[in-house]
């Protein structure tokens, strides 16, 4: 089996490279195969990215659950609390930046209606 790297001429086809998760498709004869830098890349039929489809389908309902509870937990915490991007995804110390962000916020009018809940079932 030929590898090929970016830059190559290559013949028409679907072109998948392994190791950069990447995949091209080369309409003509003669062309440049363009990709990801440090790629390699080898032919691939159709029967091969046909037989792989399924997996990959596999994985995104597998994964999709967690890419949902993930965009559900970092999407408030950016908007209401205006984290700056790099912290919702953990290019610095998360939780001084929460804990300093959270002090303007003014809980007592939410512990007072908690407190008095929490009375009025103490009551009966």
């Amino acid at each position: 089996m030929s590898t090929y790297k970016v830059g190559d001429r290559v013949q028409k086809g679907y072109y998948l490279s392994i190791n950069k998760f990447d995949l091209k498709l080369i309409e003509s004869d003669n062309s440049v195969l363009s990709g990801k830098d440090g790629a390699n890349y080898f032919l691939t039929s159709k029967t091969v990215l046909l037989a792989f489809a399924p997996l990959a389908a596999g994985f995104f309902i597998l994964a999709f659950p967690f890419m949902f509870l993930t965009a559900l937990i970092v999407a408030p915490l950016t908007y209401f609390l205006q984290l700056p991007k790099e912290i919702a995804f953990g290019s610095v110390d998360i939780i001084n930046r929460v804990v300093a962000s959270l002090k303007h916020l003014d809980i007592s009018p939410i512990k007072e209606l908690i407190d008095q809940y929490l009375n009025s079932r103490k009551k009966r």
